[in-house]
């Protein structure tokens, strides 16, 4: 007669609430839903839940969380990606909490840092980002025009060329997150992400000459409002290029 045991049946929410369970049987779990390395995903799910309110939390929510990370590109680098990126939020469970009343963020976080290293660095980097992006995610694809209102006034408000051209920096990180990610998750297709895209660098590209023009003006001599000589720089800098990759 066979000796063997019944496999263990887990649900997801016992990897946060179930602390009895084997490494064995909780990394063979892991690798049903499709983890390269279970070992480490479960690391990573445990250090997420160090704080007993954070783990009850994840517990609740953690249906939804795998079946998101089961979905995504690379499950593990979303999985690392999660825990990076929450141990940003100051206030943790409000935040799991909000993403767990909000199928489609949560999704739409997950999915991101699960199919690009890039991504995931400018939202880990800039965690204030996601909401933006989240409301951003179901507006209708930006142009050109859009684009340039859009940054307007940021720059009219700011005097210095430095801050400008960090305000222009911050402007294209968003932007390239937005269009990413809605090309991610399918809602835009090649065309509108390629319009898209060549949209914002010459939004960018138009928008830094200005600074730079301003600037070379500024140390001319010449007043921004001096309409006869608007568009007159001498002195040793008379040309210049821009070379866009």
């Amino acid at each position: 007669m066979s000796s063997d045991r019944p496999a263990t049946i887990l649900s997801p929410s016992d990897l946060f609430l179930a602390p009895a369970l084997s490494d064995q049987s909780v990394q063979e779990y892991l690798s049903s839903l499709g983890f390269r390395d279970p070992a480490a995903a479960d690391q990573n799910l445990q250090l997420m839940a160090e704080d007993y309110a954070v783990r009850q939390t994840l517990g609740a929510m953690a249906e939804s969380l795998m079946d998101s990370l089961r979905r995504a590109p690379d499950p593990d680098s979303a999985l690392v990606g999660f825990e990076r990126y929450l141990s940003t939020r100051t206030a943790k469970i409000n935040f799991l909490n909000y993403l767990a009343e909000d199928i489609i963020a949560l999704d739409l976080l997950i999915q991101v840092l699960g199919a690009s290293p890039f991504l995931s660095e400018i939202l880990i980097r800039n965690p204030e980002y996601f909401h933006w992006l989240r409301q951003e995610y179901d507006r209708a694809p930006s142009d050109a025009a859009h684009y340039d209102e859009e940054i307007s006034p940021s720059l009219d408000t700011l005097r210095e060329a430095g801050a400008k051209l960090d305000a222009l920096k911050r402007f294209k990180r968003r932007h390239i997150l937005r269009i990413a990610a809605r090309d991610i998750l399918g809602v835009e297709p090649l065309s509108s992400v390629t319009a898209q895209l060549s949209d914002l660098a010459d939004t960018i590209v138009n928008r830094t000459c200005r600074v730079v023009r301003d600037q070379l003006k500024g140390k001319q001599g010449i007043s921004s409002g001096d309409s006869r000589n608007s568009d007159r720089i001498t002195g040793p800098v008379r040309n210049f290029c821009v070379v866009g990759m």
